[in-house]
């Protein structure tokens, strides 16, 4: 079984054709204005099946464009999370002023010129 969007339609179109086709007029002017106002109908409906058309096609393209930002923010947390681990174990080797390697530390200020910084961390200057 199919599914029809547009079946009353079309068949409120195929009825109105059968009766101006049918014959059913005795007044002409009334047949005139009958079919003109069913042509005008048939324009309109063609162009609601249009637009429906289009409105799903713009909603498959949304939905495709909505998982690709799904999957780019998915890689982006992914790529943080790995930044934010190498970082952690970056600091993890860095000496501290307060580590055990201070004397290290104290020593490496006075034969390397540069400072410690707010974070603890060595900074060279040449």
């Amino acid at each position: 079984m199919s599914f029809r969007l547009f079946r009353e339609e079309e068949d409120l179109v195929a009825s109105a054709r059968k009766v101006l086709d049918g014959g059913q007029f005795d007044d002409a002017e009334a047949r005139t204005r009958f079919e003109d106002l069913l042509q005008g109908y048939e324009k309109l409906f063609k162009d609601t099946r249009r637009l429906v058309r289009i409105s799903d096609r713009n909603e498959a393209e949304l939905n495709r464009l909505a998982q690709s930002l799904e999957e780019q923010a998915d890689e982006l947390r992914t790529a943080r999370d790995a930044a934010e681990a190498a970082t952690r174990a970056k600091d993890a080797w860095t000496p501290r002023k307060t580590s055990p390697l201070s004397p290290v530390s104290d020593s490496l200020t006075e034969s390397v010129p540069g400072e410690w910084n707010e974070g603890s961390t060595w900074i060279f200057r040449s």
